[in-house]
């Protein structure tokens, strides 16, 4: 529905006066004047948009449910706060809003407007887009993204940079810290834009910060504004002086291929397993030394970030076996049937015990359930750590139905726990693998009823959008590499990558992975 939205006319019905209000509902004009005109006269002044925005993907049926009562109803897609932090929502299941409408000097009014707007998706997709703020773990090890919509009139930086200065949503606030915030860098001086460069003046509260703060405080605004195209270059400064920080450039060139804190480059090495079992690089041809040619049949492969670290499923023992590659490994036994085993960005490695559909975590030396709520008559089908080791990716599944959700990795008492999930979508259809394709997207292998080949679904964690990808025929195992780029083994043990859009024979082996960083 892209018509303007209009004020009401004279003789319009209970349910005529609540469709215009809902179709004024995306006119920010004069302070969303025009919906104001659809309230009684003492409620028009009182009622704040900017409380919150629902999305709803479609039109709200109206019905007349009292003599004086309109109730809308749809289905809503997104919730976002009053500093505008999404929150999807996920599955079919309706929400309602009552109208309830007087006449004021002959004409019906709505007397309790719900706190807030409520818009349909394509008029939020028209005024708004929802981007990445990144915060800072708290080892100041990492950065971590988070979600908010910005304005599609205003000046996109500036918005994100006040965004950061809010600090994270609810949600991930437990896991991060805001370096960019007041408690740490004070306030904003100033936000300048030179062209295609960005100064962002600080506070001499930021000259007190330490080397790695800074660094990080510097990282979080760069990986922020990263997407912007008509930004290329960030220069913070404090009382109009550049910022110098020992190992950090500034002003900082924002480049694409850039990850502005403890990654810097992009992983593209990929390690395989090959027929007669030894450790190979297939793009390369090469065969890496390892223990792993000792071993009856090892599966299912993992690759640490130093590459030393390797970790394979001895199917006929029972068995996973880990260490390093140069290495007496170590061996963790009664596990017979194991997948999404993964190494995180610290070296421990985590997989799914596949008859008790427990998650495990193994140090080195303990290994640690992970306590993953799971409700009833469902089971834990797959489950896969973030880079950051802060959020987790799980597919519950429920009959034919299987839904992905986020939940935070939280540690405490020497026990470790999946809390506060939030579902992202459910879909229909077997999910066979999953992985995270970006720090903000994952990528599942999934085979559709009625579809004779799997594909690889990518979605955003932000609006649950999805990109489906033709995968070459008859694949049979996914894995990325958490900077978009992703491969597949078909049946005759061909590893195909996809990083520019078009799949590439580039080797062979009966499984294969990317080095975790």
């Amino acid at each position: 529905n892209n018509s303007i939205p209009q004020p009401p006319q004279l003789g319009m019905s209970q349910a005529e006066i609540v469709a215009g209000f809902l179709a004024a509902n995306s006119s920010v004009v004069g302070d969303f004047s025009i919906a104001r005109e659809y309230l009684v006269d003492f409620i028009a002044t009182e009622w704040v948009p900017t409380a919150s925005v629902q999305v709803f993907e479609s039109e709200l049926a109206l019905q007349q449910t009292g003599i004086d009562t309109i109730t809308a109803t749809g289905v809503p897609r997104i919730d976002l706060d009053d500093q505008l932090r999404p929150k999807l929502v996920a599955g079919n299941d309706e929400r309602s809003f009552s109208f309830i409408l007087i006449e004021e000097n002959g004409e019906w009014r709505i007397s309790n407007p719900p706190s807030g707007i409520i818009v349909l998706s394509a008029d939020f997709q028209r005024n708004f887009e929802i981007a990445e703020i990144w915060f800072v773990d708290r080892t100041y090890s990492r950065l971590v993204p988070d979600f908010i919509a910005i304005s599609r009139i205003n000046d996109p930086a500036t918005q994100l940079i006040r965004a950061l200065t809010n600090g994270s949503s609810n949600w991930l606030k437990p896991a991060v810290v805001n370096l960019v915030g007041t408690d740490f860098a004070g306030e904003f001086v100033g936000i300048e834009r030179i062209e295609d460069k960005v100064i962002v003046d600080l506070e001499a509260a930021a000259l007190r910060l330490t080397n790695r703060e800074q660094q990080l405080l510097i990282g979080q605004l760069a990986q922020t504004l990263l997407p912007l195209r008509e930004v290329n270059t960030l220069e913070v400064t404090v009382g109009g002086q550049t910022l110098t920080v020992p190992g950090q450039t500034n002003p900082v060139e924002l480049k694409s291929d850039f990850w502005f804190g403890n990654r810097t480059e992009q992983i593209t090495n990929i390690y395989a397993i090959d027929s007669v079992g030894r450790l190979t690089q297939p793009d390369n041809e090469l065969s890496v030394r390892s223990w792993l040619n000792l071993l009856p049949n090892p599966t299912s492969l993992a690759v640490a970030g130093d590459e030393q670290g390797i970790a394979v499923v001895i199917p006929e023992r029972a068995e996973i076996v880990v260490g390093d590659r140069g290495q007496t490994p170590i061996t963790i036994r009664q596990v017979s049937l194991a997948s999404d085993l993964n190494f995180d960005a610290t070296g421990k490695l985590w997989f799914l015990n596949r008859n008790s559909r427990l998650w495990f975590c193994f140090d080195g030396s303990q290994l640690q359930q992970v306590n993953v709520p799971v409700p009833a008559r469902s089971i834990l089908n797959h489950v896969m750590i973030a880079p950051d080791n802060i959020r987790a990716a799980t597919i519950i599944e429920s009959g034919t139905t299987s839904t992905l959700s986020i939940a935070r990795l939280v540690s405490s008492d020497r026990s470790l726990s999946l809390k506060d999930d939030r579902s992202i979508l459910t879909l229909t259809g077997e999910v066979r693998s999953l992985s995270w394709y970006s720090a903000t997207e994952v990528v599942m292998l999934i085979k559709f009823p009625n579809q004779s080949q799997p594909v690889a679904v990518i979605v955003d964690l932000a609006t649950a959008a999805q990109t489906i990808i033709r995968l070459p025929a008859n694949s049979q195992q996914l894995d990325a590499n958490g900077f978009g780029t992703m491969m597949v083994i078909d049946q005759e043990n061909r590893i195909w990558q996809r990083s520019t859009g078009a799949w590439e024979e580039i080797g062979t082996g009966r499984v294969a992975a990317y080095p975790r960083r």
